[in-house]
């Protein structure tokens, strides 16, 4: 076990833990980093909810931010491609991201159907 996930805190085996402001839906795991999305909180509105952290427990990078459709247009689904990580934005926005500095390398819009398939997906990896 690399790490741990326990509601709003992820732990890592030399016990360092990062607590979020908001539950750990989603992780992913590269060889040398999890990337993490957090469920988008109401109170909290803002479309930043993706982060990536090494397995000592280091923040490397949270997602940028971007302007959306909708003002608060959190990312609803993070998953692998390759070595990359793509984020699924609620408004259907792709971002290929560097997993290990949070690049954006690519953007894309997708169909609501093909975005629909994608949350569906993703659904079956959400802590």
């Amino acid at each position: 076990m690399k790490f741990k996930i326990d509601g709003k805190s992820i732990l890592f085996r030399n016990g360092r833990e990062h607590k979020f402001h908001d539950e750990i839906r989603e992780a992913v795991e590269f060889e040398d980093l999890v990337a993490v999305r957090l469920e988008g909180d109401a109170s909290f509105r803002n479309n930043q909810n993706v982060y990536a952290l090494d397995y000592h427990g280091v923040l490397l990078w949270q997602i940028p931010y971007r302007t959306h459709s909708n003002e608060h247009s959190p990312y609803v689904g993070v998953y692998r491609k390759s070595d990359t990580l793509d984020a699924l934005n609620y408004d259907g926005l792709i971002l290929t991201l560097d997993p290990r500095t949070g690049t954006i390398q690519s953007e894309a819009f997708v169909s609501v159907a093909e975005s629909r398939h994608r949350r569906i997906r993703t659904e079956r990896r959400w802590l």
